[in-house]
C-alpha cells in the first residue's frame, strides 16, 4: 500500500474543524484513503473529533503552539513545526514514504526540506499569501524571518500547488522554483448535493440520484453549453438575450421582456417592484455562507436584502457562520427593520452543510471590491454542487467559476442596487432559478469534485520510479 503523510503545523487551521482551510485539508486527506492510500496525518491542532470519511488515517499531533502574540509564539510555532521531521522520520523509517504534502504555515519548512534530503516527492499547498495575511491582519514580529522560511519551503518543493493566480505569483516571487501549479479548491459532490428536501421547485428537476434529469444542457463534450443558458426545451434562448458578439448581456441575465434586471426589477426609485403574485406561504431563503468578516461582504448582502424587504414579505435571509462582524451585522438588520427576517445561524460542522444548503433557494457570494483577491472560494463550489442559483461579485476567479456568468448571475463588486436587483430577479423567476441550478451541479460535478482536484495536484509530482502519482491514478507505470 502506498503511503502518505500530509502535514499541517498552522495553529490557526484546525484540521478536524468547521473552517474552509480545515474542510480542505479533510477533503483532500479524504480523497487519497478513497484511493487505497495509507494516510499518516501531522498536525499541530486537531480541533474536534474524527470527521467523517477519515476513518483509517492515521493522526500524529504536534506539540501545542503557546505563549503570547508576537516573537514568543512565533519561537514556539517554529519548534512544533521541527517537530513534524522528527515524526515523518519515525513513521519513514517504519516503511518508506511515496510522498509528503504539507499546508504551507507561517513558521514552517520542515516538511518539504526532510522530503528533499530523504528524496521523497514533496508537494505544498499555498492557500493564501500567508506573510502578507499576518502582518496586515494579525501580529507578525518577525517579517524577514517569515519571508526566509517560506523561501525556504517554496525551493525545496518538487511541486507547489497554488489555489489562485494571485497565490501562485506571490509565490514565484519568492523562489525559483518553477514547478507552480494553480489547483483551484474544489467540492465533495458525492456528500454535498441538490434534491434534499427544503427546495422543492429545485429538486424536481432532478431524478433519485440528485443529478439533472435531462442531457440537452450538455454539448458533444459533456460540458454545459456555451450559448448563455437554455430555454425549458433544452434549446438556446433567443437571440436577443445576446449582445453583438454572440454574449450573455452583461447586465446579470434578462426578463421575459428582454430587459436587464437591473433595470426592469427597479421602480423609478429605484426600488425592487413588487412581488405579490408569488406564493408567499413558504418562505423564499436567500443564503450565505461563509466567516463573517470585512471581506466577504456581508453587510452589502444585509443592505441589498432589506431593500427587496420592502416589497417582499416572503424572503428571509439566512447566514451560515461567524465571526466578528457578528454582532454589526445584527445591529444593522435591526436599524434597517429586518432583524425578525434574518436567521444568523452561526458556526456549522460540514456534516450540517448539505442540510443547509438544502434550506436555500438561492446563494450569495457578495464579495466588495478587494484591491487584491487572491481566495478560491470554497462557498462557490459547494453551492454549485448544491444545484442552487448563484449571485455573486464578479472579483478574481469568481467570474471564471461561474463560467463569465453562464453558470450564475454576476454584480460589481460592492453595489448594493445592483445585487438587489439581481436577488429580485432570480427570485421572480422560477425557470431560471432551476436552470442555473441543473447547470451549476453538472459543472460541479465535471470540473470541480476534489477527486479531480486531488488528481491535477498529483500529476505535478515530479515521476521518479515507482511513480506514485501514477499509481494513485489508476495509471500503469
Amino acid at each position: 500500500m502506498k503511503r502518505v503523510a500530509y502535514v499541517s503545523t498552522d495553529p490557526g487551521v484546525p484540521v478536524f474543524g468547521s473552517k474552509g482551510a480545515s474542510v480542505h485539508v479533510q477533503a483532500v486527506v479524504r480523497e487519497l484513503l478513497r484511493r487505497g492510500t495509507e494516510v499518516h496525518l501531522v498536525a499541530t491542532r486537531l480541533g474536534g473529533d474524527l470527521p467523517r470519511g477519515l476513518q483509517g488515517v492515521v493522526v500524529h499531533e504536534l506539540p501545542r503552539i503557546t505563549g503570547t502574540p508576537g516573537r514568543e509564539r512565533e519561537e514556539s510555532a517554529r519548534r512544533s513545526a521541527r517537530a513534524a521531521a522528527d515524526v515523518l522520520a519515525r513513521v519513514h523509517s517504519d516503511t518508506p514514504l511515496d510522498l509528503v504534502m504539507e499546508r504551507y504555515s507561517l513558521w514552517s519548512d520542515a516538511a518539504m526540506t526532510w522530503a528533499r534530503a530523504f528524496d521523497v516527492p514533496g508537494v505544498l499547498e499555498v492557500n493564501s499569501p500567508l506573510v502578507d495575511e499576518q502582518a496586515q491582519h494579525r501580529v507578525l514580529a518577525d517579517r524577514v524571518g517569515a519571508e526566509a522560511m517560506a523561501r525556504r519551503a517554496f525551493d525545496a518543493a518538487d511541486s507547489v500547488i497554488a489555489v489562485s493566480e494571485p497565490v501562485a505569483r506571490w509565490v514565484l516571487d519568492r523562489t525559483d522554483n518553477r514547478n507552480v501549479t494553480v489547483v483551484p479548491n474544489g467540492v465533495d459532490t458525492r456528500y454535498i448535493r441538490p434534491g434534499l428536501e427544503g427546495r422543492p421547485q429545485a429538486a424536481s428537476h432532478l431524478d433519485q440520484r440528485g443529478e439533472p434529469r435531462a442531457a440537452s444542457h450538455l454539448d458533444q463534450r459533456g460540458e454545459p453549453r456555451a450559448a448563455s443558458h437554455l430555454d425549458q426545451r433544452g434549446e438556446p434562448r433567443a437571440a436577443s438575450h445576446l449582445d453583438q458578439r454572440g454574449e450573455p448581456r452583461a447586465a446579470s441575465h434578462l426578463d421575459q421582456r428582454g430587459e436587464p434586471w437591473a433595470v426592469s426589477h427597479l421602480d423609478q426609485r429605484g426600488e425592487p417592484r413588487a412581488v405579490s403574485h408569488l406564493d408567499q406561504r413558504t418562505p423564499f431563503v436567500i443564503g450565505f455562507v461563509g466567516t463573517l468578516k470585512p471581506w466577504h461582504g456581508v453587510e452589502v448582502l444585509v443592505e441589498a436584502f432589506a431593500r427587496l424587504a420592502r416589497t417582499d414579505d416572503g424572503t428571509r435571509l439566512r447566514l451560515v457562520g461567524d465571526g466578528p462582524q457578528r454582532v454589526a451585522i445584527a445591529a444593522q438588520a435591526e436599524r434597517l427593520g429586518v432583524a425578525d427576517r434574518v436567521d444568523l445561524v452561526g458556526t456549522v460542522a460540514p456534516e450540517r452543510m448539505p442540510e443547509e444548503l438544502a434550506r436555500m433557494d438561492l446563494a450569495v457570494a457578495p464579495y466588495p471590491q478587494l484591491p487584491d483577491f487572491y481566495f478560491s472560494p470554497l462557498k462557490l463550489y459547494e453551492y454549485l454542487a448544491a444545484g442552487l442559483p448563484v449571485v455573486a461579485s464578479d472579483i478574481g476567479p469568481v467570474g471564471e467559476v461561474l463560467d463569465g456568468g453562464h453558470l450564475g448571475l454576476l454584480v460589481t463588486p460592492g453595489d448594493m442596487t445592483e445585487l438587489a436587483a439581481a436577488l429580485a430577479g432570480l427570485r421572480s423567476d422560477d425557470a431560471l432559478r432551476a436552470e442555473l441550478g441543473d447547470l451549476g451541479r453538472r459543472a460541479a460535478v465535471s470540473r470541480h469534485d476534489w477527486s479531480l482536484v486531488v488528481s491535477r495536484i498529483l500529476t505535478t509530482v515530479p515521476v521518479r520510479p515507482p511513480s506514485l502519482a501514477d499509481d494513485l491514478l489508476g495509471r500503469s507505470a
